[in-house]
């Protein structure tokens, strides 16, 4: 069972980190996610990511993940989507 408990914690501290950065205006550092969770942001989160990214709601840039003017203005759907 500790197994199971240990992997939830980890899945809320990665849905944490992202509600919390999108919420930011510098956004997401996908190495700071790769080094605190020790795996890529993309092996976790890429079916949402090209989702989002194709409704226009985020966009990556220089390392980092962000909400878009669009996506700001629907920001609790888009968070919404990283529920894991």
């Amino acid at each position: 069972m500790r197994v199971g408990r240990e992997t939830l914690r980890i899945q809320e501290q990665m849905e944490e980190f992202m509600f919390l950065g999108l919420r930011m205006m510098e956004g997401i550092s996908r190495e700071r996610f790769a080094q605190t969770f020790g795996t890529q942001i993309e092996a976790v989160y890429q079916e949402v990511l090209l989702h989002l990214t194709e409704e226009g709601l985020l966009e990556k840039r220089a390392g980092r993940i962000y909400l878009t003017e669009r996506g700001q203005d629907v920001s609790n759907y888009a968070l919404a989507q990283f529920l894991l």
